[in-house]
This record gives structure tokens, sequence and C-alpha cells, in this order.
């Protein structure tokens, strides 16, 4: 026999005795039809329409086909397939990393909008990601003018910070309050877009200001004093990383709330940073093995596709049209598509294939639409394979075409044999269906 035989008839060795023709000669093994390298692909994106997930495409093709390496052949088709890609959500979140106590109090600061409230107006608060000591100001409008107004008198207050974390929401992406705190010598540090976890210190201090002012309007009080007295004793309690109160802190000195005695010792900033780190490692242990966090890997030049936002319940998850990575810094990831870049969060990213691809109209053509019958001649092969690719049965032309009388059959599981129980063998049992 010829050497290139050989190789093609070596898959097919150890499922000989099952093979068997049918006097239209067509190959079956079993009562499923052996399929020809030419159709794999066709065949495979007609029971993949629809987009059933890769076991019930794998269910699809056993019970009716069977071809050498069938199963991978499935496996790394589902796995480029770009609409299941796109629908399919993902849970990858990177591990939570302890940031570094500043070095002094209000040297670095978070800023954030809360609201608006029942009366229409809105909270601007700054805290302190030293001491966490918060200033809150209740203003009419989130405007550069009105936030800019506050920051100056606070800068006057309080001394100017070194950096002042925001989000990317107005009015800390205008050009006023760049302009404005290059003036003041402060740098600008915005978090990764659409994900406020980047700034947790605001976000969590926010969490407990809307519940101070949902219990003032369950008890029917005035929101804005309820809201005072809490900041007080807010500045006032030991807060639970640093174990020192922030008014403490940033003050150097005992915080008098004036209805409790206070007696307090100085405090050492070396011992502050200290529980500070014990304590954010410790949480943040605790959340990336309750999220089985996992780092991202992707790297520049990966080809990715991107969370959209969901307009209506059949909004897929990811954007379709992929995008290229082109920087990495930690969990912030920047992508561009036709010139647009984006910087998102690593969870917002799902790595694909960049040979991942939507099926055309060809892939999805049926087999009786071919001009030339249901399966095509040899002259036609290389229309059906993939670029690049080589048919890996030269010469070999096997006919495929079912006879009608024939049925498809789904193999038969064999029989279970079925045996008395040891714990029965002194028990004599009735027959099944009653004495």
């Amino acid at each position: 026999s010829e050497p290139y035989l050989d190789d093609i008839l070596q898959p097919y060795k150890h499922v000989l005795s099952a093979i068997s023709e049918t006097e239209d000669g067509v190959l079956l093994r079993g009562s499923r039809i052996i399929l020809p390298a030419s159709l794999h692909k066709r065949v495979f994106h007609l029971v993949h329409r629809g987009h059933p997930g890769m076991v019930r495409t794998k269910q699809l093709l056993r019970s009716r086909i069977w071809f050498p390496g069938m199963d991978s052949f499935v496996e790394e088709r589902v796995k480029k397939c770009l609409p299941c890609l796109a629908v399919t959500p993902v849970k990858q979140r990177d591990p939570i990393r302890a940031t570094p106590l500043p070095s002094q109090p209000w040297s670095e600061l978070s800023i954030d909008f809360a609201g608006p409230f029942p009366d229409g107006k809105y909270i601007l608060a700054v805290i302190d990601e030293h001491s966490r000591f918060p200033l809150v100001e209740v203003v009419s409008s989130t405007s550069a003018t009105s936030t800019l107004k506050v920051l100056r008198r606070w800068f006057m207050e309080f001394g100017v910070p070194e950096v002042l974390k925001s989000d990317n929401g107005p009015p800390f992406n205008s050009k006023e309050y760049s302009e404005f705190l290059a003036n003041w010598g402060v740098t600008p540090r915005h978090i990764t877009p659409y994900w406020p976890e980047a700034n947790g210190t605001s976000e969590r201090f926010f969490r407990t200001i809307k519940k101070t002012v949902q219990a003032a309007i369950v008890e029917k009080k005035n929101w804005q004093e309820e809201l005072d007295a809490y900041l007080m004793n807010y500045r006032a309690t030991p807060h639970a990383t640093t174990g020192v109160s922030p008014a403490s802190l940033i003050f150097k000195q005992s915080f008098n709330v004036g209805y409790l005695p206070s007696i307090e010792s100085s405090v050492k900033n070396a011992d502050v940073a200290a529980r500070d780190l014990q304590a954010k490692q410790r949480m943040a242990g605790y959340a990336n093995k309750k999220r089985h966090a996992a780092p991202h890997g992707l790297l520049p030049s990966d080809v990715v596709l991107v969370k959209q936002p969901l307009a209506n319940k059949f909004t897929s998850f990811f954007d379709p049209n992929p995008y290229e990575v082109v920087s990495v810094n930690g969990n912030q990831i920047t992508a561009r598509r036709q010139g647009q870049l984006i910087t998102r969060n690593s969870s917002f990213f799902k790595r694909i294939d960049d040979t991942a691809a939507a099926p055309t109209s060809d892939d999805t053509k049926s087999l009786d639409d071919d001009d030339e019958g249901p399966f095509p001649a040899a002259s036609n092969q290389e229309e059906c394979q993939q670029p690049g690719e080589a048919d890996p049965h030269p010469g070999l032309q096997v006919p495929v075409n079912p006879s009608p009388a024939m049925p498809l059959l789904v193999p038969a599981r064999p029989s279970r044999t079925v045996k008395l129980p040891e714990r029965y063998k002194d028990y004599v049992l009735p027959p099944r269906g009653g004495m």
C-alpha cells in the first residue's frame, strides 16, 4: 500500500471491527455515518446553529456522525465562536492588593459626590486616606464652580494635599478642575473608569452616609442635622483598620465629643501604619478567597472582548467587536479598536483567540443547498477548508449519502446486570409486581 494511505487510515484501525458499508456505499461506524474531512466544518456550523453549548453540540454530532478527533474538533471551534464568547459572562477578579498607608495626614485625599437627596441637595465629601477624617459639605449642584469653591475653602483651612483621587464623572473631568488643581500644585488621580472599587475609601463612607440619611427620613428628623451628629461620632470613633480615631490622627490630640469623657495616649504613626496594613491584608485575603480571585494574565497585543452596558435583556454581555490590548498597568487595562482607546478594570475583558469569528452564510448553508448535491465533489473540497488547512485525507473519496430506508439509530446502552445485594441473601423476596 501507499505510505500516505497508511497515515490516512491509522485513526480508523482501532474501530475497524465496527466499520461497515451500506448498499449505497456509505461507511458507518455502528449506526453513525463516517463523515469525510471536506464536510467537517460545514456540518459543525449546521449543528451549532442557535449556538448550543459545547456539550449539546457534541451530543448531537455523536448521535449521528463520527470521524477521528471529533471531540477536539468541536471543542476548538466552540471556543473560537465569537457570538458564543460575546454572550457568555465571566467572573474573573484580580486579587485585591493592600495599598500602603500615606506617610502623613492630609497628603492624599479622596473626593466624591452623593445624592441627590430628598430635598434635591447633594453631598460633596473628601476623606483623608491616612486618618480617614472626612469633610462634608451640602451643596445644591455638582458643577465645577460649586465644587471648586468648597475645595478652595478646605485647602485654606486644612492645607493643600499632594494627591486628590476621584472618579471620572463631572466635574472631576472638566478643564476648570484640572486647572484649579494645577494652580494649587495638587496631582489629580483618576480611578479606572466604571470601577468604583478603586476608590473604596469614599465608596464605603458614602454607604454609611446613605444609611444615616435614610434613618433620619424614617424618624422624620432633619437629615442634615442627623448627618452632622453622625460625622462627630465618626471622627471620634477608632477606625477599624488604624485602631485610632480619625480626629486623633489628624489633630494629634484627643477629640472631645462633650457627652463622653476621654483620656487618650499619644499616637505613633508607625503603630498606626502596621495595624492598617495588617487589617487590609486580612480583609483582602478574605475577599480574594470569597471571590476566587486570580491574576488576569492579560498581555499587550492580546485580542479581547469588552463588557458593554446592558440596554435590555437581550443585549450581549460583551461587545462582539474585539479590541487589542495596548498596555497593562496592574489590573488597569487599556485597549484599542480602530484608533479608539478605552481603559477598564481587567474584569471587563475576556481574552479570545485572534482567529475567532462569527460563522458566515456559507458556513451555515444547508447541505441540501449545494448545486452539486448534498455532498461536494473533490474539486470543491477547498471551499470547505479553513485558510492554510490541508486536506487530511488527500485522494480518499468516501460517499456519505445514506439510504432513505435506513434509519439513523442512536447506539443503545448495554443492559445492566441486576444482582441481589449481599444484605438480602437470607431473605426470600416476592416477585416484582407483588405477592
